[in-house]
């Protein structure tokens, strides 16, 4: 839409991507295309997403976003306006590991705080929020 409109709408202001099934140069293309007045994104993502793993197996051994390991840009995705929520060591509901951001209460309610507009930096490191 953004990129069709060449503009984002203000009433959007925040964007929750869950197990992000998106190529990571894919993604970093589109969030530099939105310019920089784009809504607060946050990523809930896991390393051991065994759907994410096959779908990078799939895709040539390209990185997906829910999938990659996004410590070591914590700062830059920062000063993006991105949040990371690292769900990697938080016990999965399924065999995939694919919907812990709905399958674990902790998780529930971190999306509901970010939905609502809240911030998660607040106490919330130990669940890998970067």
């Amino acid at each position: 839409m953004a990129m069709r409109d060449n503009s984002i709408s203000p009433k959007i202001r925040n964007v929750v991507l869950a197990s992000p099934d998106i190529d990571v140069d894919v993604f970093r293309r589109q969030l530099i295309e939105m310019g920089p007045r784009r809504p607060q994104f946050t990523i809930f993502a896991s390393r051991s997403d065994r759907a994410l793993a096959v779908s990078n197996w799939i895709s040539g051994d390209v990185d997906r976003v829910g999938a990659a390991d996004l410590r070591p840009y914590a700062s830059e995705l920062k000063q993006l306006g991105i949040t990371i929520v690292d769900t990697t060591n938080i016990k999965a509901g399924d065999a995939l590991v694919h919907n812990t951001f709905a399958d674990n209460p902790e998780m529930v309610q971190l999306l509901g705080q970010r939905l609502s507009g809240q911030s998660l930096d607040k106490g919330a490191y130990r669940l890998g929020i970067f």
